[in-house]
């Protein structure tokens, strides 16, 4: 009878989830101006699937990004023959099924009342509807965590180096889409050798060791791929040079901001951070030594600003622990309103329940630790480089997890009447909910940005005075937004009104020449 419910709760969890990622889908095509035309980081990820799976697999040069999700995009994509609705169900279908695993995660280190609370929320929590819907790496990554997870549950110092050797390779696979997988397997390596640390018994070579193989291989295999295919030794992508730059620099807020003199897209990225690298050196460079170049940059701010540094530093923990709207993607800011009204179970809400569920859980001896080391390991990636909503929102699930175990605690606390404890954590609840406030962005960007994405797109559909509009509304708003400016003198050329054209050119060219 048990496990009756139990099946019965799992199946109405999943079709519960997929019927609300459908239906917002479903809203969003009906409501959304912008549904056909997601942000450029969707573009790119796309664009980049297309390369592998009707180009070239392999690829013509070294990885500049994280290969793990274009590569499952593409592989969905030859299975759905190139369809995208299809692409995107299969996205909501592995969403609604991160629930169900979620609740086996939670089952597994937890009272069930509590997975079941937990799993329930992930199903309606606004951001992992959002983010299953929109296809970026989120909703795989989510998916690979939680069976990460489940395999350092299940095994045990007696299970066989095979085990351990496919869990190392589920890992490393993982690396290749989320860096803090990387640190994630430090600190597990390092726990367990810290608890064999007299000798090289047998657990240790039964654990660490196959482990450990299973990740180098994958990792190898990646970098040697970069030197055959791309002629240079680059350790998985050529990208964290310019992105621990971003991150480091006497500008930097602890939130993601591209850099003024570099295109604002990836293939900018790509292209411009090794233009202006060669430019300031004044030689030839490989990709690898364009990625130690903004390194290094980043280093010297850090070696000869260490109290800005550490500001900074101060900035990224701060805005790692609140709902940061500059943190958005464009897509989000463009969906607030909606976000705003069914968001029910809020980050600031999260938070601090999911560190007081945290506390309250390490007072027993279970296994929780290697979700601590998940979360820690995101708050390091932050450190390291700076915060996105899409990167934290991988995070999100294990801390709804906490969030009903601190719930639960309280509950009990009220029922078995131990007013102490219920004082001390209602007061220390009340402290972080005031501190974690929401960081709200102006209004008004959001609607530069409205008005800024909807041109192009006026463009496409041939609507050219709906288009001019909206780029000279925004610049009214934002009257030195290089983008608009230049997409407006694109407009005139299409029509011929070339003088007009030339004027917004050489605006472009003063601004950011």
């Amino acid at each position: 009878m048990k496990n009756r419910n139990e099946k019965i709760f799992l199946y109405a969890l999943f079709f519960g989830a997929l019927f609300l990622r459908l239906g917002y889908m479903f809203f969003l095509r009906e409501h959304y101006f912008f549904y056909d035309h997601p942000s450029s980081d969707v573009d790119y990820y796309l664009a980049w699937s297309h390369s592998i799976g009707r180009t070239n697999f392999i690829g013509n040069k070294v990885f500049y990004g994280l290969p793990l999700y274009p590569y499952f995009l593409a592989i969905l994509d030859g299975l759905t023959l190139g369809n995208l609705f299809l692409v995107h169900f299969i996205h909501l279908v592995l969403g609604s099924l991160n629930c169900v695993l979620g609740y086996f995660v939670a089952k597994k280190i937890f009272p069930v009342h509590i997975a079941r609370i937990s799993s329930v929320l992930m199903a309606t929590n606004f951001i992992l509807i959002y983010y299953d819907w929109l296809m970026m790496p989120v909703t795989l990554l989510i998916t690979l965590s939680f069976l990460i997870i489940l395999g350092l549950l299940q095994l045990s110092a007696e299970s066989r180096k095979r085990d351990w050797l496919f869990l190392g390779l589920l890992i490393g696979l993982t690396i290749l889409g989320d860096g803090k997988f990387l640190i994630f397997w430090a600190l597990l390596s390092g726990y367990f050798l810290l608890g064999h640390a007299k000798k090289l018994d047998r657990p240790l070579v039964k654990k660490v060791l196959p482990l450990s193989l299973g990740v180098f291989l994958v990792l190898f295999s990646i970098t040697l791929r970069n030197k055959i295919i791309g002629g240079d030794f680059v350790f998985i992508s050529a990208q964290s040079g310019l992105s621990l730059f971003v991150g480091n620099n006497p500008t930097a807020t602890g939130i993601f901001k591209n850099p003024e003199f570099i295109r604002p897209s990836h293939a900018g990225q790509d292209t411009d951070q090794q233009a202006v690298a060669e430019t300031i050196t004044g030689k030839k460079m490989r990709p690898s030594e364009v990625s130690r170049f903004w390194a290094q940059r980043a280093f010297e701010f850090i070696r000869h600003h260490p109290e800005q540094y550490l500001r900074l530093l101060r900035k990224k923990v701060i805005a790692f622990l609140t709902d940061h709207e500059e943190a958005y993607d464009i897509d989000l800011l463009l969906q607030k309103k909606w976000k705003d009204q069914l968001d029910i179970n809020p980050l600031r809400l999260i938070w601090p329940l999911a560190i007081l569920g945290l506390l309250l859980a390490a007072r027993n001896q279970k296994g929780y630790l290697p979700i601590n080391f998940l979360v820690f390991s995101q708050l390091c990636i932050t450190l390291v480089f700076f915060l996105t909503n899409r990167h934290r929102a991988t995070i999100l699930p294990f801390l709804i997890i906490y969030e009903v175990y601190a719930i639960s605690c309280f509950w009990e606390f009220t029922k078995s009447r131990e007013w102490r404890n219920l004082i001390i954590y209602t007061l220390a609840f009340a402290a972080m909910f005031s501190l974690f406030q929401p960081k709200k962005i102006d209004p008004r960007v959001i609607k530069v940005l409205e008005l800024s994405n909807s041109g192009p797109i006026y463009v496409e559909r041939g609507m050219f005075p709906e288009a001019e509009k909206s780029y000279t509304e925004a610049l009214k708003m934002r009257p030195l937004d290089v983008s608009t400016i230049n997409n407006l003198g694109t407009l005139y050329a299409l029509q011929e009104k070339y003088d007009k054209a030339i004027t917004q050119f050489k605006k472009a060219l003063v601004l950011q020449p």
